[in-house]
């Protein structure tokens, strides 16, 4: 599939919901799960977070809907991605437009995540389309 030109610019979420690197989402998936442990330091927390680590054999829509899963509950790691400056994250990626970013998790949070987790007929592929057609009118 390719990358559609909303923009001049391929910011790291589009290129992370339509792109194919798959290293640059296990760092993302990574550091959420990272954050999200330090901000509840609980041995629940931990077992649940090795469990959402990604896998050798993760096919990138999985690792996609992981790292969705994981920055709707990580505002640093969301932060950091739509912060201009230099980061260690994405040294060579451009940020996300902070109105764009906040509309997308926006929709993330309230509508798309709670409809694939209630609604078993949701595909993993469904939500990546929801999520990129989300991106896209954000």
């Amino acid at each position: 599939m390719s990358i559609p030109s909303t923009c001049p610019h391929n910011d790291w979420l589009l290129q992370l919901l339509y792109g194919s690197d798959l290293d640059m989402l296990r760092k993302v998936i990574f550091k959420a799960a990272q954050s999200i442990e330090l901000t509840h330091k609980c041995s629940h927390v931990t077992s649940v977070l090795l469990l959402m680590l990604s896998k050798p054999n993760d096919s990138i829509n999985t690792l996609r809907v992981k790292m969705l899963v994981l920055l709707d509950q990580d505002e640093p790691t969301r932060a950091a991605l739509c912060a201009t400056g230099p980061s260690d994250l994405f040294p060579t990626r451009i940020p996300v437009c902070p109105k764009k970013a906040s509309g997308f998790f926006q929709g993330l949070h309230d509508e798309l995540l709670p409809r694939w987790v209630k609604d078993e007929s949701v595909t993993l592929g469904d939500l990546i389309e929801d999520a990129r057609m989300l991106y896209l009118i954000a």
